[in-house]
C-alpha cells in the first residue's frame, strides 16, 4: 500500500483550507451521481461539484495536462492536473491567476504528498513541477512523462522502435527476412531489399558481374566467347563467324579471305588458299580441276629451242629445252609425260630436272641412271591457255665423271588437262 492512504488524517495544504476529514481524492472514490470536491476532500452531487469549480469535465473524453492547467488558472485556481480522463484543479478559486505568479503557476501550491497520492492508483508516482502535479511512469521505468489519459498498462512507446530482443551478429544487418550480410547477400546488396540481377553477384555491397564476365547493356557476358560482344562490349562478329579468345574468327573450318569466311577446299575464287582463282574449272579438295578437256603433244621436238653446253649431252646446270604449243584447252591444272632418251650415261648420280609451264614451276624430278625412260605427273593451280610454253631445265650439275643424258627428240609425249 502506498502512503496516500494516510491522507485520511488532518493534512494542512499550502494555500488550501484545512481539511478535517477526507472522503475522496478522485471521482472514483465517490458514489454514483457524485464527484469528488478536491478543495474539501468530500463527495458532493455533480451539480454542486461543478459549482465549486474544482473539477472540469473533458468533452473529448481525454485530458491534456497543458489544457487542464490553463483552464484551472482561468477559473481562478492555482493550477490543474489530469486524473485519468478528468481535469483536477488545485487550490481554491480565490487563488486567482495573478496569485499564481503570472504565466508560471506557483509550485508551492502543489503538495508532493497529495500529488503522489493522486498518481498512485494508476501505478505511477507524482512529482511537483512548474506546470503542477506531474504523474511519472512506473517506478521501475527509466523515462518520465506527464500523465495524460493513459492507464497503468498504457506505456508510451515509439512506433518505430525495434524489438530489443532481436539482434544480429557483428557485420550483419537486420532485414525483414532476418539477419543478412549486405556486403555479399544478392537479395539485400548494400541495403535491405536491394536485389541483384540473377546473373550478378554481390561484392562489397555492390551488384557486379562474376569474375571473368563483363557488364554489357544490362547483362553479364563473356567477351572471350560472346559473338555479340567479342573482345569488348558491342564487338559484333559477322555472319559465319564465332568469338574465340576475344577475337572474331571464321567458324566450321572456314578461312578468312579479305573479310569473308570461305571454304578454300571448294571455293573456286580461293581454291587451296585466298586469292587462288580457278579459271577453267571448279575447286575440289583445295585444287582447281580441269573442265575435262585435254591437249597432247611431243616435247622436246626438233623445232624447240635449246641451250646445252655439251650438246647433246645434258649434265650442266642451266641446260634446257623450251617450246610453245597451241591447243584448244582453255586452261590446264595437270600434266603427265614420259621422257625417252637416246643415251643414259649416268653412273653414281642423277640428272635433276625442273618443269615450268607459262613461267610457272609445276614440278621437279630426277632422271635416274641406267633407264631408257621415266614417267612423271604433276597437278598445279590453273594455268590459262590455250597457248602453253613448256621448259625442261637442269637444276644441278651432275657430279664430275658421273655421266649425262641425251634426250630423244620427237618421242616424248605430254598431256595437259
Amino acid at each position: 500500500m502506498r502512503g496516500w492512504l494516510a491522507l485520511a488524517l488532518l493534512v494542512p495544504l499550502a494555500g488550501c483550507a484545512t481539511v478535517e476529514s477526507v472522503e475522496c481524492r478522485t471521482d472514483y472514490d465517490c458514489p454514483a451521481g457524485e464527484r469528488c470536491q478536491a478543495a474539501t476532500g468530500t463527495c458532493v452531487p455533480i451539480s454542486d461539484a461543478w459549482g465549486e469549480g474544482d473539477v472540469f469535465p473533458d468533452d473529448a473524453g481525454a485530458c491534456v495536462p497543458s489544457t487542464c492547467n490553463a483552464e484551472c488558472l482561468a477559473a481562478g485556481y492555482t493550477g490543474g492536473t489530469c486524473l485519468g480522463t478528468t481535469c483536477q484543479c488545485a487550490g481554491t478559486p480565490d487563488g486567482g491567476f495573478e496569485d499564481a505568479g503570472g504565466e508560471t503557476p506557483d509550485t508551492s501550491l502543489c503538495d508532493p504528498v497529495e500529488c503522489d497520492a493522486n498518481c498512485a492508483p494508476f501505478g505511477m508516482t507524482g512529482e511537483c513541477r512548474s506546470e503542477g502535479c506531474v504523474c511519472l511512469g512506473a517506478a521501475d521505468a527509466d523515462a518520465d512523462a506527464p500523465f495524460d489519459d493513459a492507464t497503468a498498462e498504457d506505456v508510451p512507446v515509439d512506433d518505430a522502435r525495434v524489438d530489443e530482443g532481436t539482434s544480429c551478429p557483428p557485420g550483419q544487418t537486420l532485414c525483414p527476412g532476418g539477419c543478412v550480410d549486405t556486403s555479399s547477400d544478392a537479395l539485400n546488396c548494400g541495403a535491405c531489399g536491394r536485389a541483384c540481377r540473377t546473373d550478378q553477384a554481390c561484392s562489397g555491397g555492390a551488384c557486379v558481374c562474376p569474375t571473368g564476365l563483363t557488364e554489357c547493356s544490362g547483362r553479364c557476358v563473356d567477351t572471350r566467347t560472346d559473338p555479340a560482344n567479342c573482345g569488348r562490349c558491342g564487338g559484333v562478329c559477322g555472319a559465319g563467324r564465332t568469338c574465340s579468345g576475344g577475337t572474331c574468327v571464321c567458324a566450321g573450318g572456314l578461312t578468312d579471305c579479305s573479310g569473308t569466311c570461305v571454304d578454300t577446299m571448294s571455293d573456286a575464287n580461293n581454291c587451296g588458299w585466298c586469292g587462288n582463282r580457278c579459271a577453267c574449272g571448279p575447286c575440289s579438295g583445295g585444287t582447281c580441276v580441269s573442265s575435262g578437256g585435254t591437249a597432247t603433244f611431243y616435247f622436246p621436238d626438233w623445232s624447240d629451242s635449246a641451250y646445252i653446253v655439251g650438246d647433246p649431252y645434258m649434265w650442266n646446270y642451266g641446260d634446257y629445252y623450251q617450246g610453245t604449243r597451241s591447243t584448244s584447252l582453255a586452261c590446264a591444272t595437270s600434266v603427265t609425260f614420259t621422257l625417252y632418251n637416246d643415251e643414259n650415261w649416268l653412273d653414281g648420280d642423277v640428272l635433276a630436272l625442273r618443269v615450268s609451264i607459262n613461267g610457272t614451276v609445276v614440278g621437279d624430278f630426277s632422271y635416274p641412271a641406267y633407264v631408257y625412260s621415266t614417267t612423271q605427273s604433276f597437278s598445279f593451280p590453273a594455268i590459262l591457255g590455250p597457248t602453253y610454253t613448256i621448259r625442261l631445265e637442269v637444276t644441278r650439275t651432275v657430279a664430275y665423271l658421273c655421266g649425262s643424258v641425251v634426250m630423244s627428240l620427237g618421242w616424248s609425249d605430254w598431256t595437259l588437262r
